[in-house]
């Protein structure tokens, strides 16, 4: 049996982005935690605004480029983005507070480009597409969410990841972070 350790060097590299990504997030958690901000909530949005977007977009941007990893443009429509994004924000603001919506949408973004464009080009660079989506989602539900029960975050967001691998790919990254982030939005209410 012949090994491939460029596959094996892949799925590591993608683990590693989306631990260096987490671990960003959590470095930001702790600033939230530590500065005193009479206001806790706006402190922790704007944490965020800044900590997911370097961990989840830039940091993985640009080591898969100096890597020489990404080999696809990113499927966007912008119109289609501009709708969608209208829609939800109208019915969000309807059902949910204000801080949830840009929270959740901060998330869905950063989330949807780490894993549907960087980690899709990396792991796809060595393996098919059905196995692509597999693996991408085994990471997103076991590796991104380690905070929740392992068997839950399997049941439940392995085939979520499924999904946003599909739309991310038959309809554009706009699809699967609008669906991410509405996904998002609903789960909060009911959790």
């Amino acid at each position: 049996m012949r090994v491939n350790f460029q596959k094996i060097e892949m799925l590591f590299l993608s683990m590693a982005l989306i631990m260096i990504a987490g671990l960003i997030i959590n470095v930001g958690n702790v600033f939230a935690i530590i500065f005193p901000f009479q206001n806790k909530g706006l402190l922790e949005v704007v944490i965020l605004a800044v900590s997911a977007p370097i961990g989840f977009i830039i940091l993985p941007l640009l080591l898969s480029r100096v890597l020489n990893l990404i080999h696809f443009k990113i499927k966007f429509n912008l119109m289609q983005a501009v709708l969608l994004f209208v829609v939800i924000a109208i019915l969000a603001l309807y059902f949910f507070h204000s801080k949830e919506i840009i929270h959740d949408l901060i998330i869905a973004i950063c989330e949807e480009f780490l894993f549907r464009y960087v980690i899709f080009n990396i792991l796809s660079s060595q393996f098919d597409k059905k196995a692509t989506f597999i693996i991408g989602s085994l990471l997103f539900a076991s590796l991104l969410h380690l905070n929740g029960n392992f068997i839950i975050n399997l049941a439940i967001k392995f085939p979520a990841g499924l999904l946003l691998y599909y739309l991310a790919d038959t309809f554009g990254l706009q699809s699967s972070i609008a669906f991410h982030w509405l996904y998002n939005m609903v789960i909060g209410q009911i959790v």
